[in-house]
C-alpha cells in the first residue's frame, strides 16, 4: 500500500527538496497533511507523520523522498 502512495505522491509532485548536501537531505512531502522528511547518512530516515512514529518502517512519504532523490541522483549522473 505505501508504495502505491508513494507512486501517486511522486505523480502529483508532492515531494519537494528542501536542502540536500553531502550528509542530509530533508523533504517536505504533502498528501493530507504536510510532513517532513529528512535522510541523515548517520540516522538513515525519518519522518514526521504517524505512521512512522509508531512502526518505525518506512512510510509512503520516505518511499516517494527515497525515490524522488533516486530520480534527481540519476538525472545528474547523465
Amino acid at each position: 500500500m505505501n508504495n502505491v502512495k508513494a507512486k501517486k505522491l511522486l505523480k502529483d509532485k508532492k515531494v519537494v527538496a528542501e536542502l540536500e548536501t553531502n550528509q542530509r537531505a530533508h523533504f517536505k512531502v504533502v498528501s493530507n497533511d504536510e510532513h517532513s522528511v529528512i535522510f541523515s547518512k548517520n540516522k538513515g530516515w525519518s519522518c514526521s507523520c504517524r505512521h512512522f512514529s509508531i512502526k518505525r518502517t518506512p512510510c509512503s512519504h520516505i518511499i516517494a523522498s527515497q525515490e524522488f532523490l533516486k530520480r534527481r541522483r540519476e538525472k545528474k549522473v547523465k
